[in-house]
């Protein structure tokens, strides 16, 4: 649903049809500054502990959140250190290592296929 939407030039469904306009979407680097100047009117409000929640433990989160009171995360569900598992990172990379051996060694016999057997011709009839 969203992914035919954002191919063609609109935006996600869950953005159009918030009612209260609270999702936003777009390159990165918009939505940073857009969440610094969230943050900026929360703490004009008197939320003088308003954050943006982007940490960078995890090298980032596809999601970014302004929450008015950054000190107290655990009120929203969000872990105040989070850390990406070594272990998982690991077992992708060990994953991609052998698709890279296995799609090497069938590039190679096909290609020692085609030097021994050579191209396929059709049989000659008289």
């Amino acid at each position: 649903m969203c992914i035919d939407r954002v191919e063609s030039g609109l935006e996600p469904a869950c953005v159009k049809t918030c009612p209260t306009n609270a999702i936003e979407w777009g390159i990165k680097e918009d939505m940073l500054a857009l969440a610094e100047k969230k943050v900026e009117r929360l703490n004009e409000r008197g939320y003088e502990h308003a954050a943006l929640y982007n940490p960078g433990g995890v090298g980032g989160t596809h999601m970014m959140y302004v929450v008015p009171h950054g000190d107290r995360l655990e009120d929203y569900s969000l872990p105040a250190h989070p850390t990406a598992s070594p272990g998982q990172l690991r077992g992708l990379n060990v994953l991609q290592r052998i698709g890279s051996y296995l799609l090497g060694f069938g590039v190679i016999s096909a290609f020692v296929h085609f030097l021994a057997v050579g191209p396929d011709r059709p049989e000659e009839t008289i």
